[in-house]
């Protein structure tokens, strides 16, 4: 059954104007809205169930290392302007029925995440949250102890330095990030450590960087609330009437770009790079193989299609590459997997694990004859083993629907969000162009312009309904694969990372940081690690101060009546109401039956 638009010609609710409004999948209503005030954007999904979960989204952008998406998205749990208290959040948020509030950081956005039982703790907490997140205090101190200091005995720490310091010189993180910079060459934020380099955080991250960057990128325009679970669109817009009115306030904002608006240099030439990194043995190491994929912005079903293909030459171990690099006798590598990057222009990459140093440069070659065997048909590819991994794939989309129907439809709002085009694109398209020079352009650029922004372009609904490519997919010919195989993967410019351990390297880093270390306290002196520990002190003394009890009591404890459960009845033998389908006294063994909407049958 195709999905169905469920929007009313028109509607809006108070501020909030609804934009659209679909089913993900034919299973749960989503509907969209933003604000004709400040321009936010609210995405609710009725999940059924006892949890109201919020992911608020900011779409944001970085061409350094310094770390300053990473970093301020652990300073805005610092405290905000009218809660200028560190932990204040989630101690509200236990009062609130809440299981505390947490983040993440990515190449192209930054999220902010709450689970509460029930609606009514969810509703009092988000205008709190979302006070932090747009004005949080942002001070010297919390930047001091959170981000990055030096103790008293001449060391780098901070939060987020210990967190990098945990991983930046792993032979992934080296070997990823070295992919990511062969493949976004030039002026392009894909390319950036959006958590920092441990050698930046000391030296160029500050926090006059940070409260710009907040102020670029943590504004209303660029904020989308989506909110799962049983609760009202009306009770949420009520509930961000007290943040809509601080905005307005608040005065008027600098014109708004949306980011990652800039083109992404092409990738004109293969390379093959060798990324040692330190470890303790030399045995194995690893082979990253990347190529640009289909644009995020308006090619979804080809993305889906590569994502399909890349499954069936990687999964299971009848599968090609598995078939030709793990199952031999002399094996090229413990583990072959694959990944697909969503970026406006995507980047596909195979990982190969554990791969024997001797073998380290034969993967490539091998792996390329393997690739042009199956273009110019030296090899089959099994059809009916293509159509077995999407309809796998269909049912494993379907139930982490169900499962985790939270995450399923808020990281699908994500994706619109950074890759959704819009009438305002559109608009803004047209803005930036020489108007002069727009009278001259021939039918082509109107056509170009018309299908790249109202026809091409991937709707909302589309994303909610992956599964009807999905159906599509199945029926796709042999030619259809063998084309995109050839256009991705074989015919494409490619990267080669090969990941090469190093007991030397490890040694060598370690002398050098010690050195670092060592020199650093030369530089301090005595009287300087003694005024870097007062500083620290002083800072931990500021962040450390309890926020005032009214400030607690102001917000209600929830009542437990706004928690909804899943429907569910359930049957035995013994029932006096026996399910239609399931008639439990003829069964021979004795039976539990719990009814509930799914699409699936549980047996245990």
């Amino acid at each position: 059954m195709a999905p169905v638009d469920i929007s009313p010609a028109k509607c809006s609710s108070g501020n909030f104007d609804q934009i659209c409004s679909f089913k993900a999948n034919d299973l749960i209503p989503v509907h969209k809205y933003k604000s004709n005030v400040t321009g936010i954007t609210v995405v609710v999904a009725e999940v059924e169930g006892p949890v109201v979960n919020g992911y608020f989204c900011l779409a944001t952008e970085a061409h350094d290392d310094d770390g300053l998406p990473h970093t301020l998205e652990h300073l805005i749990f610092l405290g905000s302007e009218s809660y200028p208290f560190k932990g204040v959040l989630d101690l509200l948020a236990n009062r609130c029925l809440a299981s505390g509030t947490n983040a993440w950081t990515d190449t192209d956005h930054t999220c902010y995440t709450m689970t509460t039982a029930g609606s009514e703790g969810f509703l009092s907490l988000m205008p709190i949250y979302i006070d932090h997140i747009l004005y949080p205090t942002l001070t010297d101190h919390g930047f001091l102890t959170e981000v990055h200091h030096v103790t008293g005995e001449g060391e780098d720490a901070g939060v987020v330095y210990c967190e990098m310091q945990g991983r930046e010189n792993t032979g992934e993180s080296l070997s990823y990030l070295a992919l990511l910079r062969a493949m976004y060459p030039g002026h392009c934020g894909y390319k950036s450590e959006t958590g920092g380099v441990m050698k930046n955080l000391r030296e160029s991250c500050n926090n006059t960087k940070v409260r710009e960057y907040h102020k670029k990128f943590y504004r209303p325009e660029n904020l989308t609330l989506i909110v799962t679970g049983q609760v009202k669109p009306e009770e949420v817009f009520r509930a961000l009437q007290t943040v809509e009115d601080k905005i307005v306030l608040k005065g008027a904002r600098d014109a708004f770009t949306r980011p990652w608006q800039s083109p992404v240099p092409p990738l004109l030439d293969s390379l093959d790079l060798e990324v040692p990194y330190p470890c303790d043995e030399e045995d194995h190491g690893m082979v990253y193989v990347g190529w640009r994929g289909p644009s995020a912005t308006k090619e979804l079903y080809r993305m889906v299609a590569c994502s399909i293909l890349l499954k069936y030459l990687t999964d299971t171990a009848v599968s090609p590459l598995q078939r030709d690099f793990v199952e031999v006798e002399d094996p090229f590598s413990s583990k072959v997997c694959y990944s697909l990057t969503e970026n406006s222009q995507s980047m596909l990459y195979l990982m190969f694990e554990n791969v024997p140093r001797d073998k380290l440069g034969l993967v490539k070659t091998r792996l390329t004859k393997l690739l042009e065997s199956l273009t110019d048909r030296t090899e089959l590819l099994n059809m009916t083993r293509m159509r077995s991994v999407i309809h796998r794939h269909i049912l494993e989309t379907l139930s982490h629907l169900e499962n985790s129907p939270h995450e399923s439809v808020a990281f699908i709002a994500i994706g619109d969000l950074l890759f959704g085009t819009s009438k305002e694109d559109f608009n803004h398209c047209l803005q930036v162009e020489d108007l002069h020079r727009l009278e001259k352009e021939p039918e082509e650029f109107w056509v170009s312009l018309l299908n790249q922004y109202l026809v091409e372009a991937p709707s909302f609904n589309h994303r909610l309904n992956q599964v009807e490519d999905l159906r599509l997919l199945e029926k796709e010919p042999e030619e259809f694969w063998v084309s995109l195989l050839k256009q991705y993967l074989v015919e494409a410019p490619s990267v080669v990372v090969r990941g090469v351990p190093s007991t030397k390297e490890q040694q060598e880093m370690t002398d050098r940081e010690k050195k670092r270390v060592e020199e650093q306290r030369a530089k301090l002196g005595e009287d300087g690690l003694k005024e870097k520990a007062r500083l620290l002190q002083e800072a931990m003394a500021q962040n450390e101060k309890p926020p005032p009890k009214h400030m607690l009591t102001s917000v209600p404890i929830p009542s437990i009546s706004s928690i909804n459960f899943h429907p569910l009845k359930f049957y035995t033998a013994e029932s006096p109401e026996q399910h239609p389908r399931f008639h439990l006294p003829q069964a021979p063994v004795y039976m539990h039956l719990d009814h509930l909407h799914t699409n699936f049958v549980y047996v245990s």
